[in-house]
């Protein structure tokens, strides 16, 4: 009866390491987020190509891009 209780004690423990998982984003991610960084930059802060409030919705997306790259490539930690 106790060898049960010890098997399913074992079966709810998780193995180390794997409460989170992190995928690794194509280069494409960054690039187009940099480059549409620019290109925003450009049209919509210092020229008057396009409305203020349209650069700004697009730089936030752009930007999160970038961040999103910059977090995939970092190394994972080991949770103990």
């Amino acid at each position: 009866m106790a060898k049960k209780q010890e098997v399913k004690k074992a079966e709810i423990k998780k193995p180390v390491g794997t409460m989170f998982r992190k995928h690794v984003l194509p280069e494409n991610v960054m690039l187009t987020g940099l480059i549409g960084m620019m290109i925003i930059l450009a049209l919509g802060f210092f020229g008057t190509a396009i409305n203020a409030s349209w650069a700004w919705a697009f730089g936030l997306v752009f930007g999160i891009m970038i961040v999103a790259s910059f977090v995939s490539m970092s190394p994972v930690r080991k949770v103990k």
